[in-house]
């Protein structure tokens, strides 16, 4: 019995070390364990950290694009201003003039600049500011009608020439190629002398040539997006070619022709300045500043300022819609 006793002694006596062993081996695993999920969660933290750190400065980049995308062009709506302003000269210049624009007096001619006449006075004794101011409304005004004119029927001919392709776009196309293969303002030298002077046959030998930019534009732009799936969503739900063109074409392309006819504004200005010098323009003794220029260029160096006015005007006008094209273009980009 002895000896039975002190067996059982010695096996519990083992069995309490073993379970002894045990628990260290389970709590050295479970510290080891602990051990590992914190290096991990650290590199976990540290992978974020990092990766947050990498991210900043592209957050910093497209926070400063935006901004800058949303940061109003202040130049432009200067330039916007200054043009509304001429408009209103133009429209309003025979009630801002200080002196009449066409009162010819002999022996006030080729007067200097004075208080009385800011710009001096022509060959026949007339107020150049007051010509000049008045020259706006038969200048610049018909310019910019003309303008809109060419974009509406040059922008109809490149939709149309575009979206239906085939027949119709080969013989518009044909016509485009056909009056872009003469010089522009030499054509419209032709066509005017076949129409007659004025204001009118001036400004529709200019149309008939100004259109084909438009037209070329647009056709292009209809090419490559007349596939797209917009468009052939549109068709499939049974929307017509007029529809398309107008309600999902339209829209996409108005920016870039509005930043074609801001920049031939200068241009239109420039030649229909260019068929009057010529004499196929504003009939005389009305005042535009092509006429103004032409008929005094023989008294260039005795009165410069009769030539230089005018040219003058022409030059910021130009210079004001070239800018102001240019502002626009970066605004709508």
């Amino acid at each position: 019995m002895g000896k039975i006793r002190q067996n059982n002694f010695r096996s519990g006596a083992a069995d309490e070390a073993a379970g002894g062993g045990n628990a260290a081996n389970s709590g050295a695993a479970n510290n080891g364990a602990a051990k590992n999920g914190a290096a991990k969660n650290g590199a976990a933290n540290s992978g974020a950290a990092n990766r947050s750190a990498a991210e900043l400065p592209i957050l910093r980049i497209c926070r400063h694009t935006k901004a800058k995308v949303r940061r109003p062009d202040k130049i432009l709506y200067v330039l916007v201003a200054v043009f509304v302003a001429l408009l209103l000269v133009g429209l309003f210049a025979d009630q801002l003039v200080p002196n009449p624009p066409n009162e010819a007096v002999p022996l006030r001619a080729l007067q200097a600049p004075s208080a009385a006449f800011p710009f001096g006075t022509d060959s026949y004794g007339r107020c150049v500011f007051s010509r000049v101011l008045v020259g706006i409304r038969t200048s610049l005004i018909p310019a910019i009608g003309l303008v809109i004119v060419s974009a509406v029927v040059g922008t109809a001919i490149g939709m149309i020439s575009g979206y239906y392709g085939r027949a119709v776009d080969e013989i518009l196309m044909r016509l485009t190629d056909l009056v872009m293969a003469f010089p522009s303002l030499l054509l419209a030298i032709f066509i005017s002398g076949i129409l007659g002077g004025g204001v009118k046959n001036a400004g529709l030998s200019l149309l008939c040539v100004s259109w084909t930019n438009y037209a070329r534009l647009v056709r292009a732009f209809v090419l490559s997006h007349k596939e797209d799936l917009y468009v052939k969503a549109a068709i499939l739900s049974g929307e017509r070619g007029p529809e398309i063109l107008f309600r999902h074409l339209l829209p996409n392309f108005c920016s870039v022709v509005a930043v074609t006819m801001s920049l031939q504004v200068a241009t239109m200005m420039v030649s229909l300045a260019g068929l009057s010098f010529l004499g196929l323009g504003a009939p005389l003794p009305q005042a535009e500043w092509g006429s103004m220029i032409s008929e005094n260029v023989p008294y260039l160096q005795r009165a410069a300022w009769t030539v230089l006015c005018p040219c003058a005007a022409l030059i910021i006008c130009s210079f004001l819609f070239n800018i102001m094209s240019d502002r626009l273009r970066k605004k709508l980009s």
